[in-house]
């Protein structure tokens, strides 16, 4: 079996790996579980991604869309 891995990628994972001291092997395998993670618990709805939002912001309802579309520059 044969892997090829991008420079770019591969330095990124020897420097994991050295700040981690663990092999690269392993430092890969990390990282490729933390992304696995992450894009399966990303919330979508109809396709679009849902992001998180702070407690503090307001709600974007239509009418201050067009509010703000009407507001000269």
């Amino acid at each position: 079996m044969e892997l090829n891995i991008d420079d770019d990628v591969l330095s990124a994972a020897r420097e994991v790996a050295s700040r981690r001291r663990v092999s690269i092997g392993k430092a890969l395998s990390m990282l490729a579980r933390q992304a696995m993670t992450r894009a399966s618990t990303e919330a979508t709805r109809s396709g679009f991604p849902l992001f998180p939002l702070r407690p503090d912001a307001g709600i974007v309802t239509p009418e201050l869309i067009a509010e703000l579309r009407d507001e000269e520059p």
